[in-house]
């Protein structure tokens, strides 16, 4: 395990360092999965897989961004209390803390990284919610931009509006992954108000200029096809 970061730049980093081991840990791969491309192939079978036979209900509240494009806010069906949360007139009758949800590039609600934390959130209390994407989730993309790192705003929006509609007298808490880790680690870093009392980031891309150039060039880029086959689906 190697690690890229800037000497003496932050000290939350050096605390890290000292305070845990993680150094000195060693990734050991699977027997048929020993390199990175064989990982991949095999996450992307089993999350097939899983998100067809494993499917998790979710109620969508459609929510307008600032220039009038439309993203879905997936509220998750639990037992408690259904999907999106009711209002009565001294505000939101479930009380239970809401535990935000972003995905990856790819990702949307039916993401394994997604549906397998929702039920561990679940059993510890946690109204889980997702934001979507621009273009994602069936919704289709309509004032000329789709979504990307530096779309923290299109994050920041809802959750100030999930705040404000059903978070008053709620803890807030934030969850992404991979690309939805870099949006809002921007977003965090450019908005000292956000109403979260914690965050917790999974899969972050350190340096993402390096990230971009392997998915282009590695595997005679099969990464990037898919991934722009993807995104050619989505503008469509």
């Amino acid at each position: 395990m190697k690690f890229y970061y800037k000497p003496g730049g932050s000290s939350v980093a050096e605390g890290f360092f000292k305070s845990t081991n993680i150094k000195n840990m060693v990734f050991t791969p699977w027997t048929l999965a020993l390199n990175c491309h064989w990982q991949g192939i095999f996450f992307m079978a089993h999350r097939f897989v899983q998100e067809k036979v494993l499917y998790t209900k979710y109620e969508r509240e459609e929510f307008e961004l600032s220039d009038g494009q439309i993203i879905g806010i997936e509220w998750h069906i639990d037992k408690e209390s259904g999907g999106i949360p009711t209002k009565s007139e001294n505000g939101p009758q479930d009380k239970r803390p809401i535990l935000v949800l972003v995905g990856g590039l790819g990702g949307f609600n039916q993401a394994s990284y997604i549906k397998n934390m929702i039920p561990l959130a679940n059993k510890k209390g946690y109204k889980c919610v997702m934001i979507g994407y621009r273009g994602t989730g069936g919704i289709p993309v309509t004032h000329g931009k789709t979504y990307s790192s530096a779309s923290w705003r299109d994050i920041k929006e809802p959750c100030d509006y999930l705040k404000k509609a059903y978070g008053q007298d709620r803890r807030m808490h934030l969850y992404a992954c991979s690309l939805g880790a870099l949006v809002c680690t921007n977003y965090l870093c450019r908005d000292d108000k956000a109403p979260f009392e914690s965050a917790i980031f999974y899969g972050t891309p350190f340096n993402i200029n390096v990230g971009v150039d392997r998915i282009i060039n590695n595997l005679y880029g099969i990464y990037n096809h898919a991934f722009g086959a993807s995104l050619k689906a989505k503008l469509r």
